[in-house]
């Protein structure tokens, strides 16, 4: 996507009609803009006054939590500046899908499934889990930090939030089959 529609209200940008997203036509009251190098969602949706919320309203794909940013804060108005942090994407993942009241959260990693064992013979995928039961395998360093274990504390947290919640941890070539629950591991109540 090079170009975006950018409104100055949320509710301009939220009532754009189907037919004025796929033509690039702008509403009234709004401009075309031309995503720069160094843009992000954050980014834009700051400068034209809406939210991410608006963006994914307006059927934009919005990515807005991946892993490898460079952590920032605001001196003013129009600089940032590196500080030394670490953005964890599973927890700022969670976290957003908790702010944007998501049913499920997917969390795409190199393996299939969650692991007990993971690397011995004794290895077992796990296909689903309670938090009860993520906790109790944490205990058990089960799960390499900085690895899977920040993935399962996400996931748990993101199940706990709301009854009905479920996250889901799986391979991104199997995202669709985790959807569907062929695969993958599920976190839930």
């Amino acid at each position: 996507m090079d170009q975006i529609n950018a409104t100055t209200t949320e509710n301009e940008w939220i009532n754009q009609t189907a037919m004025e997203r796929d033509t690039g036509a702008c509403p009234p009251g709004s401009e075309t803009y031309r995503v720069q190098r160094g843009d992000s969602f954050y980014l834009i949706a700051r400068k034209f006054g809406v939210s991410v919320r608006a963006l994914m309203n307006a059927k934009h794909a919005v990515i807005a939590a991946g892993g490898g940013g460079i952590p920032v804060i605001w001196e003013d108005k129009y600089h940032l500046k590196g500080v030394p942090a670490v953005i964890d994407k599973d927890f700022a993942s969670e976290c957003m899908a908790e702010q944007l009241d998501a049913d499920m959260l997917i969390i795409l990693t190199a393996v299939e499934k969650v692991a007990i064992n993971f690397g011995k013979p004794d290895q077992k995928g796990l296909d689903t889990l309670t938090p009860a039961e993520a906790r109790e395998y944490i205990a058990q360093k089960q799960f390499a930090p900085g690895s899977m274990l920040p993935k399962v504390e996400a996931a748990v947290k993101f199940a706990e939030s709301k009854p009905g919640r479920t996250a889901l941890i799986t391979l991104l070539e199997k995202a669709k089959d985790g959807i569907a629950g062929k695969t993958g591991t599920t976190i839930s109540l």
